[in-house]
């Protein structure tokens, strides 16, 4: 028989669960404005949105997105930093806009957000955080439960993505600067100069840690991407 308090932890981790994975339209568009807000709003330089969204289109339609599938938004955050929002958004900083110096390498950066679309990341970041809760509620009582279930709703953009899932979306977007007209070669010298901005700073900024904690730079990645490039790998390591 299953007494009043595990029916309520039921319902509310049920309850939990569907909003996590089916969040209601109005809550998405609230924590959107939100993390517009929190990375200072968008960019209003229009020729710069202009350009982004050129080259943002380019990649996606060698992405074999269709023209109004994706839209690419530029943040007023000085600290450099690209997400891919939801199944259709790629933010980008004005920190990383900056820190890029050619058409190739900011084609870079976007095709890298792309491959993360295109391979399903967000969602499985989702999926992943479901099971942590299904897995913890067997083990806690609802009182964590509930206090867990708003930490990683409110903090599912900000979480880390796995080694593979960077490897993957580094190798879709080599293939789609090749198919786009771009050096993918430029996606090198991205990282390279992440790199040694991490090594100049020793990982003591806030910025960086927030970049760094999102999309992890270090030589392994960046050797795996010349391999793609020269042909050496096909595919991501699993």
């Amino acid at each position: 028989m299953i007494g009043f308090t595990e029916l309520i932890l039921i319902l509310v981790l049920s309850a939990s669960l569907y909003f996590l994975l089916k969040p209601p339209v109005w809550y998405n568009k609230s924590k959107r404005r939100a993390f517009i807000s929190q990375y200072g709003g968008i960019a209003k330089q229009q020729k710069l949105q202009d350009l982004v969204t050129s080259i943002g289109l380019n990649i996606a339609r060698a992405a074999n997105y269709s023209a109004e599938a994706l839209e690419f938004q530029i943040l007023r955050s000085p600290i450099p930093n690209a997400f891919a929002w939801d199944s259709k958004t790629v933010f980008l900083t004005m920190g990383l806009f900056h820190l890029t110096e050619s058409r190739d390498e900011l084609a870079a950066v976007l095709a890298h957000e792309i491959g993360h679309l295109a391979a399903g990341h967000r969602k499985a970041r989702t999926m992943n955080r479901a099971k942590t809760i299904l897995l913890s509620s067997a083990f806690s009582g609802m009182g964590w439960v509930m206090s867990r279930v708003g930490s990683f709703v409110s903090n599912t953009e900000a979480a880390a993505y796995s080694r593979e899932q960077e490897c993957e979306a580094d190798c879709l977007s080599i293939s789609y600067l090749r198919h786009g007209g771009y050096d993918p070669s430029a996606a090198i010298r991205v990282l390279e100069k992440l790199h040694r901005l991490r090594k100049a700073s020793g990982e003591s900024t806030n910025s960086l840690q927030e970049l760094l904690s999102t999309h992890p730079v270090d030589n392994e990645r960046i050797t795996m991407i010349k391999k793609y490039i020269t042909g050496e790998a096909t595919q991501w390591p699993q």
